[in-house]
């Protein structure tokens, strides 16, 4: 039986705003972890269970396996405008071009302010702020441009 049907994916920080959305078209939402971040796990899961939406959770690498079971319907990024350009969190891009592939339909929020400082992963060399690799072989995680 498959846990995830007909389902809005979100990444990115949720705002306010995307809460409100989702609250009226998501009857089930895919949060991912969002590394290195872990915005998904720190912030997305308690804020989203908190207003009663359903959520599944999985593996940033499961995006893929979702769309090619057409288990997504819609995408919801949440992103900043800086200078008209559109940048979301590391990762975005992914799922932008995925979503893009598998014709659905992206919808653009807002991200929601996060205290960068409380975030204890800045890269993939450390999770749940335990180095996991040595320092110098980690790429940094920057915003993606998705839209000018």
């Amino acid at each position: 039986m498959k846990k995830v049907s007909n389902a809005v994916l979100i990444w990115g920080p949720v705002s306010g705003e995307g809460v409100e959305y989702l609250k009226l078209q998501a009857k089930q939402v895919v949060i991912c972890e969002n590394r290195p971040y872990l915005l998904g796990l720190i912030h997305n899961k308690p804020l989203l269970e908190k207003q009663g939406i359903r959520v599944v959770y999985c593996t940033d690498n499961t995006i893929g396996h979702l769309f090619y079971q057409k288990a997504v319907r819609e995408i919801v990024l949440f992103c900043r405008r800086e200078n008209g350009i559109i940048k979301g969190v590391s990762g975005s891009l992914y799922v932008w071009l995925l979503a893009k592939i598998h014709n659905l339909p992206i919808k653009i929020f807002r991200e929601a302010e996060i205290c960068w400082q409380e975030i204890k992963d800045k890269d993939a060399g450390s999770l749940g702020g335990r180095p996991v690799i040595g320092r110098g072989s980690v790429e940094p995680a920057e915003y993606e441009v998705l839209e000018t």
